[in-house]
Order: structure tokens, then sequence, then C-alpha cells
């Protein structure tokens, strides 16, 4: 890599790999650490928000509010004991038959705040150890409901004679699409699990293309399929600072506050307009949050 900072790569992931399998050979390829911004699951293909480099220690700082838009296929009639299509089957009966309006209905009922149960086959943790290793050896734990939020659901089809219902949806942070498509399969007085899944924007890259894995493998010059560090970090104020305040900030020294700002996140510029690093802002005085170590 011979940016030294790194950025972020929007890359689509193929069906039937990993997130991390995924990552590979992009860590070979920019010869750097590379981390990511929500898992898909083999099932599912989208796009992964890959953070290339120093791009890494800014995923905290992305706003909690971004949604995530996803196109979903629900199975109607079969439960899986990992909520997709790919589990071991708990449950097989003869789904209903629907109309559209029924359909449509039906979906207005998960929009708004939800209340949602995660799968046990997932990354959150009890007392320390992911949910998935519960799953895996046959043991039970307390999963509590938390509220998510889907800004919205969009019907696109179903498919009678498979009984299935495909919908887009925006959502949160924090959501489950596998959780979401057995509750909307519920509501049919049904059982119900994901039988497909596309990850099709992220905020705040919605705009921006995607690239597969091959293209960026082949791409002579992959420094230019990066999006600035900064790009994650819109949603805070910036300020221009001086040479001599941001060489005492990098090296941890805490400055006098002298502008107008009161956010608790600054984002901070030189006079050339490059992006320096994230501060901590307070009445009086500002410090690093995260800094980058070197200039591009």
């Amino acid at each position: 890599m011979t940016n030294p900072i790194g950025g972020f790569l929007l890359l689509h992931k193929a069906q039937q790999i990993s997130s991390h399998q995924a990552l590979s050979p992009i860590k070979k390829k920019f010869k750097c650490k590379v981390g990511h911004n929500g898992t898909l699951d083999p099932l599912a293909t989208g796009t992964l928000v890959c953070a290339i480099g120093q791009a890494r220690k800014y995923l905290q700082f992305i706003h909690p509010d971004s949604k995530k838009n996803y196109k979903a296929t629900i199975q109607l009639g079969i439960q899986t004991d990992s909520g997709d299509i790919t589990g071991k089957t708990i449950g097989d009966e003869q789904a209903p038959t629907l109309s559209i309006i029924q359909i449509k209905e039906v979906l207005q009922e998960f929009t708004g705040v939800i209340e949602q149960t995660p799968p046990l086959f997932s990354a959150l943790k009890y007392k320390g150890k992911p949910y998935y290793r519960y799953a895996r050896a046959g043991q039970e734990i307390p999963i509590k409901k938390r509220g998510v939020v889907i800004e919205s659901i969009d019907f696109i089809e179903y498919r009678k004679e498979k009984n299935q219902i495909i919908i887009e949806a925006c959502v949160g942070s924090g959501t489950y699409i596998r959780s979401l498509a057995e509750d909307i399969a519920n509501a049919f007085s049904t059982i119900g699990c994901l039988a497909g899944l596309e990850r099709k924007t992220v905020q705040p890259w919605s705009n921006h293309p995607t690239y597969l894995i091959d293209e960026v493998i082949e791409c002579k010059q992959p420094d230019t399929l990066l999006l600035p560090v900064d790009s994650a970090l819109l949603h805070y104020p910036e300020l221009v600072l001086d040479k001599k305040q941001i060489e005492a900030l990098q090296h941890g020294i805490t400055i006098e506050n002298t502008t107008n700002h009161q956010s608790q996140h600054v984002r901070v510029y030189d006079a050339q307009n490059q992006f320096k690093g994230l501060l901590y802002v307070c009445s009086t005085s500002m410090k690093a949050a995260k800094m980058l170590q070197h200039d591009v």
C-alpha cells in the first residue's frame, strides 16, 4: 500500500464465503491490517465495508444511527436453528397462501422501533463468549429482546409457488434480518427463515460503487479504490488547526479550546485541508481521540 493512511473499501462480498474469508485477499493486496463494519453471513452477498490501515481505528466513530439497506428473501413454512436456509431444519409446515394486500399490511407493522430477539447463531456475547459458541455446544442461554429501528420496508415480490416473500428494508444498527424474517413469518401465523440476503448499501457511502474481490486483486493501483478516512466522520463538525497545535495533539498534549465548538468530537484538518484526526472537545480544552500517524 503506497498510501500510509489507508481508507475505506466497499467490497462486494460473494455468497458462500465468510466476511473473514473475504478480507484475507484484501489484507494480502494492501499488505496491512484490515477490519470491517458489520459481518455478513456466508449466505449473504453485497456491501462489506473494509477499513484499510489506519481507517480501522475510526470504525467505532461511524454514526450509530447509520442505516443499511437490504434485499431479503423470506421463506415461509420452514424454520431452522440458525434462522437462515443454511441451518438445520427444526420446523416444516404448510405455509398459508397470502394476498399482496395482506403482505403489504403486515410489513407496515414492522416499521419504526420494534422489539427483536437476536438469533442464537450470532456474534453477540453472553458472559464474554459469543452466542454461536453456546449454540454449537447445544447450550441454552437467556437472550433478551432489544429495540431496533426499521426505517422502511418495501414489498418487492411474492413467489406463491415457492412460499417466498421478497422485501427491501432500510434498518438501523444492530438489526438482524434473520430475526426480522422469522418475525414477519410469525405475523402470518406460520414459521419462516431467511432464504437470501443482499446488503445493497451502507451509510454514509450509499452513493459509492462496490468492488468484487477479483477487481481489487487485479487493480494495479488499489489505493485509488479507497474512500478517505474522514468520509466516515462527516457527521462531526470540522476544525482547522495550525501545525504546532496538530503536533502537540499528536504527542498526546491537551491544548486550549479557543473555538466555539462544544461537540464531543471534532474532525481536525491542517492548513492544506488534510485530515489529521478526531478530537475530544470540552468547554476549555481539546485532546486527541484518534490521530493519524503519518502524512499521506
